[in-house]
């Protein structure tokens, strides 16, 4: 496993198709839509096919993400970004990744999805 860093609007890598697994944890749940878009599209370009991203957002939907969003305190009302499912599911599927399933962990929705 190797850790990269990057600029925070998008992948640090020239090259495609090389990853096999994509994870960010507590990152996405901070992102504008627009900057998860252009993240989606680089994750399929540079995931192998049949490669996977996992990371997590707050789904106001489910009850955790409800509940975290009437409860953060006043000075942490900029900090969260809130997204529903179908939404996510529409970024990814524009840059070529299909959803296979989620799962809730406290306040986060950890979406598990695979390049074509």
């Amino acid at each position: 496993m190797h850790a990269h860093q990057n600029d925070g609007q998008s992948l640090p890598f020239a090259r495609e198709a090389w990853l096999d697994l994509i994870f960010s944890a507590n990152t996405f749940v901070e992102l504008k839509l627009g900057v998860i878009h252009s993240y989606s599209r680089g994750f399929a370009r540079a995931l192998k096919p049949g490669g996977h991203v996992v990371l997590d957002y707050v789904d106001p939907a489910t009850p955790e993400g409800w509940q975290h969003l009437l409860t953060q305190p006043a000075e942490m009302a900029s900090v969260y970004t809130f997204h529903a499912p179908e939404v996510i599911d529409q970024v990814f599927h524009e840059a070529g990744l299909k959803v296979e399933r989620r799962y809730q962990v406290g306040k986060s929705t950890f979406v598990v999805a695979r390049r074509a």
